[in-house]
């Protein structure tokens, strides 16, 4: 449903973390959803909670090899379509 009418997920990855939601990083399912071509995107939660910036999310991400930065910018990009 989410493919065939073509869904964007906003993803927090910091925020699953702290409300545990999420055992770790690499457990998030971002990966997931990416590998099944649904656009996702990459956002924070609120700020002063998280302590988390977008900037901050995507290095995580790249760090925790999840995401190589080609992929990281098409994520990126999302967010404009």
């Amino acid at each position: 449903m989410i493919l065939e009418n073509d869904i964007r997920l906003n993803v927090s990855p910091q925020s699953n973390l702290s409300l545990d939601s999420v055992e770790n990083t690499v457990s998030n399912p971002i990966r997931r959803l990416f590998d099944y071509a649904i656009k996702v995107t990459v956002n924070t939660d609120d700020l002063l909670l998280f302590d988390a910036t977008v900037t901050d999310q995507f290095v995580d991400l790249l760090e925790n090899k999840i995401f190589p930065f080609e992929e990281i910018d098409s994520i990126r990009k999302n967010a404009f379509m």
